[in-house]
């Protein structure tokens, strides 16, 4: 909204929010001043009683305007009080909503809400608070959630909020963003259409070097993966095959099949699980050296832990399968003639 196209941009902004209001898989809209995970930084906080609010996490207090839909677009839990209301306009009381981590930094073990709070400069009327709600990331997914304060838009002409935050159906988003770059398009023409974009696109920048991570991570992963099939399955081959005569013993007093294989499957098993083990005491060990390469996942995960042996003990039993196929397949006299 700068240029030649501000004053154009104020004048048909209704319409075209009521155009994209309308759009088939588009479940909320909200106006918000300032793009995801983004804010403008305010550093001026008061009490009620006129002290300065201080020992806040960051320098400043990342703050948006946003609408009553706001919260519902951004999918951000109302934990405490409420969001914002179409009521939250001029002449009403002004209010304010703050996030878990303000919450607790400025009013520790006590309730936030119907706290006052003075924005920006003393002596200006105060604002209750009015609702908590869960932390969202601030410019960067790998930060952690600092303080964050949002004001109804609604009660400051100076602060229109002109961004669109939209929630759409599981499975449209591509659908519904092409609908709203034409929309924008009727709206107001081709140059209001890249500014159409979607978190996806927004975050891509960011998540593609986890995500090349990942698939590099991956790949080494099942590589290994394959060497540990080649071991288990040449070992056990070997060990087999150094033992005929004892199978073919077995086999001519009376042995059955299927003890055959338990033995064959049960040896390579449990060499595995030895080294399981001792695979996981290492990792347990050492988890805190890859702890900063890991995003929301701790190295001690005892879902992953688990999922991680258990597939290792499916590969054993996988990879013992052939030479316990071959050691039923032992000629019992030609084994009791075999060195």
């Amino acid at each position: 909204e700068d240029g030649d196209h501000a004053s154009d941009f104020r004048a048909r902004f209704p319409d075209v929010l009521d155009r994209v209001r309308h759009v088939p898989g588009v479940e909320h809209v909200g106006l918000t001043t300032s793009p995801p995970m983004g804010g403008a930084g305010i550093t001026a906080l008061f009490r009620a009683n006129g002290d300065s609010v201080r020992h806040l996490p960051g320098s400043s207090v990342f703050t948006s305007w946003v609408s009553a839909e706001f919260f519902a677009a951004a999918g951000l839990r109302v934990v405490r009080g409420r969001g914002v209301l179409p009521g939250d306009r001029q002449g009403n009381p002004l209010v304010a909503i703050v996030n878990e981590s303000m919450a607790h930094t400025v009013w520790p073990g006590e309730p936030a809400v119907g706290k006052c709070l003075v924005v920006t400069e003393r002596g200006t009327p105060c604002r209750e608070v009015v609702g908590v709600v869960a932390d969202a990331h601030v410019g960067s997914i790998v930060e952690k959630p600092t303080a964050q304060l949002y004001l109804p838009t609604a009660q400051d002409t100076s602060r229109p909020a002109r961004r669109l935050l939209i929630r759409t159906a599981p499975g449209r988003a591509a659908r519904v963003a092409i609908a709203v770059r034409a929309a924008m398009r009727e709206g107001y023409g081709d140059w209001a259409v890249s500014r159409v974009r979607t978190m996806s696109e927004m975050l891509a920048p960011e998540i593609l070097p986890w995500r090349t991570g990942a698939a590099l991570f991956s790949a080494a992963g099942l590589l290994a993966l394959l060497v540990a099939i080649v071991g288990i399955y040449s070992t056990i081959s070997y060990v087999f095959s150094q033992r005929t005569h004892e199978i073919g013993v077995r086999m001519a007093l009376g042995a059955r099949a299927g003890n055959v294989a338990r033995l064959v499957v049960g040896e390579g098993v449990r060499v595995v699980s030895i080294g399981v083990i001792l695979g996981l005491l290492l990792t347990l060990a050492a988890g805190r050296l890859v702890k900063s390469m890991l995003y929301h996942t701790s190295p001690r995960d005892p879902v992953v832990l688990a999922v991680a042996s258990l597939s290792l003990l499916l590969v054993a039993v996988g990879a013992c399968i052939v030479p316990a196929w071959r050691a039923l397949r032992v000629d019992p006299a030609t084994a009791l003639r075999a060195e």
